[in-house]
């Protein structure tokens, strides 16, 4: 429900905060099953990026949006720092149904997919 999505995003934005005053470099991704029908955001993954400038001080039309083998890859850099120059990189990966098959395993593939092969492509 909106709420228990409000308390996740509150708790990145948290993260991001706190990450300032340390020497490491954090990264979050939340994974929505069933999230983008084609190039549309299902009900759920719209009820979830409605809440984003109020929770992270981003907007759906900020993100870099990448087509990928599942779905949609979302991607946001969030606020800065008035101290320092760190930011966290927050992303969506919603998969569509169509593309990948729906069961649970599939699921954990397509994470283990995004973690392997995106992630790997990035950083060549």
């Amino acid at each position: 429900n909106a709420q228990e999505m409000r308390n996740v995003l509150k708790s990145l934005a948290l993260v991001n905060i706190c990450q300032r005053n340390t020497n490491t470099q954090f990264e979050s991704h939340i994974f929505f099953d069933g999230g983008v029908n084609g190039d549309r955001l299902t009900e759920y993954s719209l009820q979830l990026v409605s809440l984003l400038e109020e929770c992270l001080d981003v907007k759906l039309q900020d993100s870099k949006t990448i087509k990928t083998p599942f779905g949609l890859h979302l991607q946001w850099e969030l606020p800065k720092s008035h101290r320092d120059n760190k930011t966290m990189l927050f992303s969506l990966n919603l998969k569509d149904n169509s593309l990948v098959y729906q069961r649970k395993r599939w699921s954990q593939v397509m994470y283990i997919s995004y973690c392997l092969d995106f992630c790997q492509e990035q950083n060549r």
